[in-house]
């Protein structure tokens, strides 16, 4: 069984989590729906790395950015 989709969606009115997990294999395929409980414990495995990714992505962004607006500054001689 191979994982292939997994979906998380949070309910702000009851402060809860719902979603699903689609696995698929030689023999067809299967998709679990996720409990608040079930969808937290998957949501606290890959927290660390989402954040992780998100400030890295945060990074590349600003650095293109200022790039972008620094270059034609500094060609035309001003400096900041």
């Amino acid at each position: 069984m191979q994982l292939q989709r997994v979906w998380l969606n949070y309910r702000e009115h009851s402060k809860t989590f719902s979603g699903s997990a689609e696995f698929s294999g030689t023999h067809g395929k299967i998709e679990l729906n996720l409990s608040d409980a079930m969808a937290r414990r998957v949501l606290a495995l890959v927290a660390e790395e989402l954040v992780e990714c998100s400030k890295e992505t945060a990074r590349m962004m600003t650095g293109e950015i200022l790039d972008q607006v620094a270059l034609p500054a500094l060609a035309q001689g001003e400096s900041k």
